[in-house]
């Protein structure tokens, strides 16, 4: 990964894998530290940052690999929204739900959206996708929008 080179300042980056030679936070006997307070106290401006601590549980219970799998679920499911179902306009909100829904029901939305993947139909497949994945994340109370305020 080339993530130090793209944040070298980063203090999870120093801390967890430059000095104590770990994957990831949760792999450490001091998670959660001082560190996560403002993740903790809602401060963090980044919407997606609200899966810290589920996405930290998760590779500390399944493991890093398990983790990675998961994710690069997220990124075919993604793809396929991008791809199908993109008005031009949409890639933020696919992004953000891919992001924050749960993988299975990203699955079966996808599932349920396959026989409507027709390109002539872009905006009507995109309104309809943009819904199911509406009522997904008022069902897990999750709001699909980048500037949540609170």
């Amino acid at each position: 990964m080339d993530f130090k080179v793209k944040h070298p300042s980063c203090g999870f980056l120093t801390c967890c894998f430059i000095k104590r030679n770990l994957e990831a936070c949760s792999l450490c006997q001091d998670f959660p530290c001082s560190r996560f307070n403002p993740e903790k106290e809602g401060y963090d401006s980044f919407v997606t940052h609200k899966k810290v601590f589920p996405n930290l549980e998760y590779i500390k219970t399944s493991g890093i690999d398990s983790f990675i799998k998961l994710q690069k679920t997220r990124i075919e499911i993604l793809e396929d929204f991008l791809t199908h179902f993109d008005d031009g306009r949409s890639k933020s909100y696919f992004c953000l739900a891919c992001a924050l829904l749960p993988v299975e029901d990203l699955l079966k939305i996808q599932r349920s959206m396959k026989g409507q993947n027709n390109s002539s139909e872009i905006r009507s497949n995109n309104k309809l996708l943009k819904d199911e994945l509406q009522k997904a994340g008022e069902v897990h109370d999750i709001i699909l929008k980048l500037n949540v305020c609170k």
